[in-house]
């Protein structure tokens, strides 16, 4: 019996930010697909301070669709605020966070592997950059993405996450709800926070590959700035999990000298 008095079993959260020209596709695709399953889902989205009809295209896909809900604020905050907010309204036991543009652009069978791996590990990535996966993306974005990796790879050693960035990321539901606490950013540095915070929290992490092809058109000047941003954000990240680590160290301690104490009474005893 699920633990949630739903007994909802997935909640899939998608974030929009100025997506009308592709929301309704997609999220009918990927209402479709679930509804194909045996699952009891709902497909939860979160409008991040559109602009364009998105919220106004997504209020009517929840009235005609009953399992798409519609959840939102007016200002634009980023990705990682967005599903923060959205969280606030999960019924789940297991979640599963996917960008809008997805659905209709890649083969959601990647969605039933990411599920069946959830029933062995706490986190489940699909990445673009696992050894088997098939990618392709313009060649400044992929520049990008090799340097931003490499430096993770140097600030986080050990850190053994490939693609902490991908927005395509499934989750137990209360490793999820235990996690989200500890993490500050609103952006897409959001990821990388709540990996690290899950990675020394002791959750597991499993990857599998991620056949993607990009579609979608940025600015170099889109580029430079969140590429800025993302590097600010990683330092901020390993400033904070010093202090994680220094705090999960000492709760350690505690529970060993908790542990210690009883020993010494049970043996007085």
């Amino acid at each position: 019996m699920s633990r949630y008095p739903d007994d909802i079993e997935l909640s899939v959260i998608v974030p929009v930010y100025n997506e009308a020209d592709k929301l309704e596709e997609n999220v009918r695709v990927l209402h479709d697909h679930l509804a194909s399953t045996a699952l009891r889902f709902e497909v939860i989205v979160c409008i991040d301070g559109s602009t364009d009809e998105s919220f106004d295209i997504a209020h009517a896909l929840s009235t005609s669709l009953p399992s798409v809900e519609v959840v939102g604020y007016p200002v634009n905050r980023g990705r990682g605020y967005a599903i923060k907010y959205a969280a606030e309204h999960l019924r789940g036991s297991r979640v599963v966070y996917m960008d809008s543009d997805l659905p209709s652009t890649i083969d959601l069978s990647h969605l039933d592997t990411m599920l069946s791996y959830l029933e062995r590990y706490d986190i489940v990535i699909a990445s673009r950059f696992h050894r088997d996966a098939k990618v392709k993306r313009k060649w400044h974005r992929a520049v990008v993405s090799v340097v931003y990796r490499m430096i993770v790879s140097v600030v986080f050693p050990g850190f053994r996450v490939t693609d902490p960035d991908v927005g395509f990321k499934g989750f137990q539901r209360d490793v999820f709800d235990r996690i989200v606490p500890y993490t500050t950013l609103n952006g897409w540095s959001w990821d990388l926070e709540f990996l690290v915070s899950a990675d020394i929290l002791g959750y597991s992490i499993e990857e599998f590959p991620f056949n993607w092809v990009e579609h979608y058109e940025r600015t170099s000047v889109g580029i430079v700035r969140d590429s800025f941003l993302e590097f600010i954000g990683l330092l901020y990240i390993r400033l904070k999990s010093f202090r994680l680590r220094r705090g999960r160290t000492v709760e350690g301690s505690k529970q060993i000298e908790e542990r210690s104490g009883e020993s010494v009474r049970a043996d007085e005893a």
